[in-house]
């Protein structure tokens, strides 16, 4: 099984575990900042990459979000989808049972699915992280397609499936990045829909990390001038990244969270159909700017699909912006993963 195939059209959401353990740096990178004014008090509509934003600081737990990340649309769709086509923000959510987490929602709005609100099985969907003692990384994922999915690492499952043996779940990055700016690590990896007894089979996956100074875009086919610094994260599926056929890439940063996610085929490996046209599509319609370069493993890699979460909309009410909490929670109720966030096992 291929284990990318699986989540690379995931619409994502991201989640981190706020502990003892986790460094200031760390959160930095998996929650969205909002800009304050003097009184430390959230400014409606403006975001921390606005050129009018003096302070800014981290969303906190409860606080109601004055702005909105998007995508950005293509040229052809500039008049008909200014606000892009997905919804992604970055936010610290409180649970029961693991304290206060990091969500990343990804909300698709075009036709009958709108924004700010969960639409379930007709497109919504997310990656939830969780904090281990080495990595931060994905420890299920929710889409369309699948449902929810379990992302259970051989390093980690010892009996049976909970959160502890979800933990080390899919690495995204080192918590170590204040001295660990790159790495690549090697997983043993199973998806599952359900608690039980560990998997007896895993399949391989590779990530490797490094940290890039990032242009975020200010329009459709249009890099800005200012530089944030990123981490990049890029997974491969196979048993050794010379013959991975696909890769899946995360950016985060330290203002805007979770920010942009590409994915990429080695021609070389698999060819699919129409991955030259999507390639030479994706080039051509300005949903995303080159960034960071293309893998340097062996093969014909080019990148098929792309959504960068730069496009800043002011809340629908900007005065108390959108309850994000009833949006996560309305993702994950009724799903097993109600028991391990707010449940007991």
């Amino acid at each position: 099984m291929q284990v990318l195939a699986i989540v690379t059209a995931t619409v994502c959401v991201a989640l981190l575990v706020m502990s003892a353990s986790a460094s200031e740096l760390i959160h930095d990178y998996m929650v969205q900042d909002v800009c304050v004014d003097s009184d430390d008090q959230a400014i409606p509509g403006l975001s921390p990459i606005s050129a009018d934003c003096i302070r800014h600081r981290d969303l906190k737990p409860g606080e109601r979000l004055m702005y909105h990340r998007h995508d950005w649309p293509s040229y052809a769709h500039l008049g008909r989808h200014p606000q892009g086509y997905q919804r992604g923000d970055s936010v610290p959510y409180q649970t029961t049972r693991l304290g206060i987490i990091s969500v990343t929602t990804w909300d698709l709005g075009d036709g009958e699915r709108q924004f700010g609100r969960y639409d379930g099985v007709k497109g919504d969907g997310g990656s939830f992280v969780i904090l281990s003692q080495k990595f931060v990384g994905s420890m299920a994922a929710i889409d369309r397609r699948n449902g929810v999915q379990l992302f259970v690492n051989m390093d980690s499952c010892k009996g049976q499936i909970n959160s502890d043996s979800l933990k080390v779940g899919w690495p995204f990055f080192s918590t170590r990045m204040d001295s660990e700016r790159s790495g690549l690590v090697h997983s043993r990896l199973k998806v599952t829909k359900a608690l039980g007894s560990c998997p007896a089979r895993y399949s391989h996956i590779h990530t490797e990390w490094f940290a890039l100074d990032f242009k975020p875009m200010v329009a459709t086919g249009k890099s800005g001038s200012r530089s944030l610094s990123a981490i990049v994260s890029s997974h491969y599926s196979g048993p050794d990244m010379d013959r991975s056929p696909n890769m899946e890439r995360m950016y985060f940063s330290r203002e805007l969270g979770r920010m942009r996610w590409e994915r990429w085929q080695n021609l070389l490996i698999q060819e699919r159909p129409n991955d030259r046209k999507r390639a030479t599509r994706l080039r051509n319609s300005g949903k995303c700017v080159a960034a960071a370069p293309a893998p340097k493993w062996p093969g014909e890699w080019v990148m098929v699909a792309c959504r960068e979460m730069t496009n800043i909309v002011p809340s629908d009410d900007s005065a108390v912006g959108t309850d994000i909490g009833k949006y996560v929670k309305g993702m994950y109720a009724g799903t097993v993963l109600e028991k391990l966030l707010d449940g007991e096992e």
